[in-house]
């Protein structure tokens, strides 16, 4: 299965939007009603008890198994090689040792160096801090071994940058072979935010599906009774409304696949999901 089945995330949300349509109208104001409130309120306690967990779970289960693994790699890779060539690449040519140009990145993040650098440089200081940045930055994400690719790819997506401070740190440690300081950073930076999103998704998924599951029990003591056609079109209306959510939780799936099968399964690519429709104006909506 791969891109020319697009068409199949179209006809889900079509299937959803009929069935839940259909499914409320025949149950009525009471069901549909009580239905889509367990609905609403599965996803706010999943909301509120995602977070936690899957902190939980990288705490206990993820971080130290990353910074060991990181921390093996370090010792294979010509990071500090990464930070000298990216600087070249943007005109900052520096003769110094590794361990003179660590305690420049150190100094970096003060204030009155960052003036003084960007005038010996000739350029503004907000350039310069740019510059320093991103070199620093595209020196650890484009070493294959120390991230994992669907990290790599989550962090070159991101609109969110990782601040100047902490990318510093990271390229300082590294800079002085201090493998166990960089792996910290690299994790707390690079890895951490990516897994935990990915972390939370699933969870947030799994716990609103089992609640609402467990809630919905509770419709079985609910008289069933004849609907009048107004009944009938609350009913659908309430139904519309559980499909949507239904759709958000497929939404945050699929993006979760998405993210981390490095286009492995070219039915869970972007390239697939924006050929599509329907599905596509719900995916940029939540994704």
């Amino acid at each position: 299965m791969g891109e020319s089945q697009w068409w199949l995330y179209d006809l889900v949300v079509i299937a959803i939007a009929v069935l839940c349509i259909w499914n409320g109208a025949g149950r009525g104001i009471l069901r549909s009603g009580g239905s889509l409130l367990i609905g609403i309120v599965s996803c706010l306690v999943s909301a509120f008890l995602s977070e936690t967990i899957s902190e939980m779970i990288y705490d206990n289960f993820v971080q130290d198994m990353m910074q060991s693994t990181i921390t093996k790699r370090l010792s294979n890779a010509d990071l500090s090689g990464n930070i000298r060539r990216e600087l070249e690449s943007r005109g900052i040519y520096l003769p110094y040792d590794d361990a003179q140009i660590a305690d420049m990145i150190d100094d970096i993040q003060d204030e009155n160096y960052v003036q003084q650098a960007a005038l010996i440089f000739g350029i503004d200081k907000d350039q310069l801090e740019e510059m320093i940045s991103e070199s620093l930055d595209q020196a650890i994400e484009i070493n294959d071994n120390i991230l994992p690719e669907f990290v790599a790819d989550s962090v070159d997506r991101s609109s969110k940058k990782i601040s100047l401070e902490s990318v510093a740190d990271t390229a300082a440690a590294i800079l002085r072979n201090d493998y166990s300081g960089a792996s910290l950073e690299i994790e707390k930076n690079y890895i951490k935010p990516v897994v935990m999103g990915i972390l939370k998704t699933l969870i947030f998924i799994l716990i609103t599906v089992l609640l609402s599951s467990l809630l919905r029990l509770s419709l079985l003591v609910l008289p069933s009774r004849k609907e009048s056609s107004m009944g009938k079109f609350i009913g659908a209306a309430f139904g519309a409304a559980k499909g949507i959510i239904y759709l958000y939780l497929i939404v945050l799936l699929v993006s979760g696949i998405s993210s981390m099968q490095n286009g492995e399964y070219p039915f869970y690519s972007s390239k697939t999901i924006n050929q599509t429709y329907l599905f596509r104006i719900f995916y940029d909506m939540w994704r």
